[in-house]
């Protein structure tokens, strides 16, 4: 029963989230998740590193796949979140932490980025009347 309530906190948390707070969080999962694997590469655990490579292959390709096509930068975007995704597949097969690197990287800057934008937004203009809010649009 107690678990059940926490679980649906969590749920409840998620699901009133910004989109700039999800893509956060799912930037950061897949920078943790590339980081495990890499780890998992290193200690030549290929459960982990499946386990790890998958997670960070699976946000990649759905951020590619969930990109606004009509963004002037999708293409850009979407070409990057794939790379990604490349990346983490040739990691596990070849068994090589260095292909993540790139990745860490990519991923670090975009959480920089966006942890930029959310201070940024909540330190200016607060809300004046009259003036729509910005947004993260993530393709681009």
């Amino acid at each position: 029963m107690m678990e059940d309530k926490a679980l649906q906190y969590k749920i409840d948390a998620i699901n009133t989230l910004s989109e700039e707070r999800l893509g956060l969080m799912l930037f950061e999962a897949a920078l943790r998740n590339a980081k495990l694997c890499q780890e998992a590469i290193a200690s030549q655990d290929w459960t982990q590193t499946v386990k790890h490579g998958r997670l960070v292959q699976d946000i990649m390709v759905n951020l590619a796949d969930a990109i606004n096509r009509d963004h002037p930068n999708a293409d850009v975007m979407r070409q990057l979140y794939l790379y990604c995704w490349r990346q983490a597949i040739n990691a596990q097969m070849a068994h090589r932490v260095s292909d993540l690197d790139p990745v860490i990287t990519v991923i670090s800057n975009l959480i920089q980025g966006i942890r930029g934008f959310l201070e940024s937004s909540s330190t200016s203009s607060k809300n004046v009347v009259g003036q729509e809010a910005s947004v993260i649009d993530f393709a681009g």
